[in-house]
């Protein structure tokens, strides 16, 4: 369970969007109404993390930073209360960088653990991935909200489920699958299979390419039958489409966004459909 953002900007006007989206992430972790529904907590705060890629208009800058005081302070709540805190500080900090850039990527993540799941900033999203090629390491980094069977994954993988998240596991398993030369649209639309509660999911993928820097993101959602009407609220998918910008958010951060006349554009809810999110 988590609230997330994945989107790319091209404009002032869509860098000072995101910029105000990555805000509400800490609000949105900080009290879910919607998680109170179907949880005893209304709390995101077992960690976060972001990738920001961003440009000046003086080259290109990746920023990755994840966090879980876990590590120190164990699982309690003094970890959580130090998560929601730094996460603060974070949104702040990255909305800051947005802001002064012309275009970019981001994906943010707070996350919820599932029970039984492993803790720690080594665990909290954004995944990563490296796949090698001859015109060089080409990046891949995943964030997710929902859960995935992670034992199939790893069986597929040949890994000890223990050491893995079921997000982490299936960053690997996505990331495997495009060094093999699947399409992003291939793999994403093979991994609803895996799907337990939800598959809500932004995978960013950057690479050198021979005019610089190639970066995209690909959001895709696939939620099953079976959940009931609260879950599917606190899981449905949101795409927008503004000027400038164009991106992914979990849905409590549409609620606050509408709560603050924020302009998002076009909104689609739509499942089992790829949209790719181009750094033009």
């Amino acid at each position: 369970m988590c609230r997330m953002i994945g989107a790319v900007w091209s404009s002032s006007e869509g860098s000072v969007l995101v910029a105000s989206l990555t805000k509400l992430v800490y609000e949105a972790a900080r009290n879910d109404p919607l998680l109170g529904r179907i949880a005893r907590d209304t709390r995101h705060c077992h960690g976060f993390g972001f990738l920001l890629l961003y440009s000046n208009g003086r080259g290109y800058r990746l920023v990755y930073e994840k966090y879980d005081a876990a590590d120190e302070l164990g699982e309690g709540e003094e970890s959580c209360r130090e998560n929601l805190q730094a996460l603060m500080y974070a949104v702040e900090e990255v909305a800051e960088l947005i802001e002064g850039s012309e275009h970019g990527l981001l994906l943010f993540h707070a996350r919820r653990a599932s029970r039984g799941e492993p803790r720690g900033a080594m665990y909290a999203h954004p995944y990563t991935y490296t796949i090698a090629s001859r015109q060089g390491p080409r990046l891949i980094a995943l964030i997710h909200n929902g859960s995935v069977y992670k034992d199939a994954i790893a069986s597929i993988l040949g890994v000890d489920p223990a050491y893995y998240t079921d997000s982490q596991a299936l960053t690997v398993w996505l990331a495997r699958q495009l060094a093999s030369g699947r399409t992003p649209g291939e793999a994403l639309a093979e991994a609803r299979k895996f799907t337990r509660s939800a598959l809500d999911v932004v995978v960013a993928d950057i690479a050198p390419s021979s005019s610089g820097l190639r970066a995209r993101a690909y959001a895709y959602s696939y939620l099953p039958s079976s959940l009931d009407e609260k879950r599917v609220e606190y899981y449905k998918p949101v795409f927008y489409t503004a000027p400038g910008s164009r991106g992914y958010i979990s849905s409590t951060i549409l609620m606050l966004a509408k709560e603050r006349d924020i302009n998002l554009g076009k909104i689609q809810h739509e499942q089992d459909k790829v949209f790719t999110l181009e750094l033009s």
